[in-house]
């Protein structure tokens, strides 16, 4: 959701929990994007939060991509899938490398 209101970013936190992710609407990677673990932090971030930020449920989890080519009748050509050791979040808070496998 559109992190615009403070009552709205609250109540979305009262129903999703902790920790949030916020990240700016228009941007690439996980540029200005931040984690917020609890109310004490959100109280905080939405004192200064600059507009045209989004705000969603944290996800723990592995990044996966999946890319294909069909031809015209639908028959797969080409797959590959990339998985990341790290998130890109995770990399440039962590300033970790980046490695991913096919």
């Amino acid at each position: 959701m559109l992190a615009t209101d403070r009552a709205a970013v609250e109540k979305f936190a009262q129903s999703r929990g902790f920790p949030l992710f916020f990240k700016p609407d228009v941007g690439v990677g996980a540029l200005d994007a931040f984690r917020v673990d609890d109310d004490q932090a959100l109280t905080e971030v939405m004192a200064q939060l600059p507009a045209g930020y989004i705000v969603q449920e944290f996800i723990d989890g592995r990044m996966t991509s999946f890319d294909g080519l069909v031809n015209a009748q639908g028959e797969i050509l080409f797959a590959s899938s990339l998985v990341y050791a790290q998130t890109v979040f995770d990399i440039r808070v962590g300033q970790q490398e980046v490695f991913f496998f096919t």
